[in-house]
């Protein structure tokens, strides 16, 4: 039934290929209710942060076990789960064990950390679906210029991280993004300064400077159109070339 479900999801857009794996740790391991309890309000969090994005975690994996009468299909974490007086946490992780989907996919095989699983649609945006999660696990607005100074995620959230090819790429272009900044800076600034020297003028030599900058954009991207001809395709960020170029 699982796979149906997910079967349907891609109908609408759903690429289970690519998500963003979102860890809650738990140092001692998922011990009580209040753990359970813990995980369920984090998926209400998710799920209204990402409305528009399938999440998955203990909070919608379904336990389905025969009772004798009947195929019983209760969710693994759930209000009437916390709301059972009878709860025993040692028999809600033999359930857990017995699962091959959700043990040691969406729980940790010692229970010492969960999953929350946001899958991707199609074609989606990868940097600004990166910035919004990260935005998220900050629980705070990151406005422009801090995006470009900024090269790491730090978590709101106690015992939360955040992984996944997804915000590895994302930390990658972040991290881009400020070397291009502060190289490309500490060029202009550093020929100017020897432009000043040559021809002792302070107009002149920022002029200069900057059509270096001009000159290395122009071959830089004439490169890498003429390797792209020659059948040597680039893939690389061309500002990023321009601004180790600069330097």
């Amino acid at each position: 039934k699982m796979d149906i479900h997910v079967k349907e999801l891609k109908k609408d857009g759903l690429n289970a290929s690519e998500f963003i794996p979102i860890i809650m740790k738990f140092p001692d391991g998922i011990k009580d209710r209040n753990d359970l309890g813990t995980i369920l309000r984090f998926d209400k969090k998710l799920k209204e942060a990402f409305p528009d994005l399938g999440v998955m975690s203990l909070v919608d994996a379904v336990d389905y076990h025969d009772t004798g009468e009947e195929l019983a299909n209760p969710k693994f974490i759930s209000r009437d789960t916390l709301d059972d007086q009878n709860l025993d946490i040692e028999s809600w992780k033999h359930s857990v064990r017995k699962n091959s989907g959700v043990y040691g996919k969406l729980v940790g095989k010692e229970f010492e950390y969960a999953v929350f699983a946001i899958y991707l649609p199609q074609g989606y945006d990868e940097i600004p679906t990166y910035r919004r999660v990260t935005e998220f696990i900050e629980q705070r607005h990151i406005n422009l210029l801090q995006w470009y100074t900024k090269t790491d995620i730090e978590p709101f959230f106690e015992n939360v991280m955040v992984a996944g090819w997804v915000v590895a790429r994302g930390l990658v272009d972040a991290s881009i993004n400020v070397d291009v900044l502060m190289l490309s800076t500490l060029g202009i600034i550093l020929a100017s300064a020897i432009f000043y020297l040559s021809i002792g003028s302070i107009r002149q030599a920022v002029m200069t400077a900057l059509g270096v900058v001009l000159l290395s954009i122009v071959w830089v991207r004439g490169s890498i159109g003429l390797l792209d001809i020659m059948g040597i395709p680039i893939r690389e960020r061309v500002f990023s070339i321009i601004g180790y170029t600069n330097c």
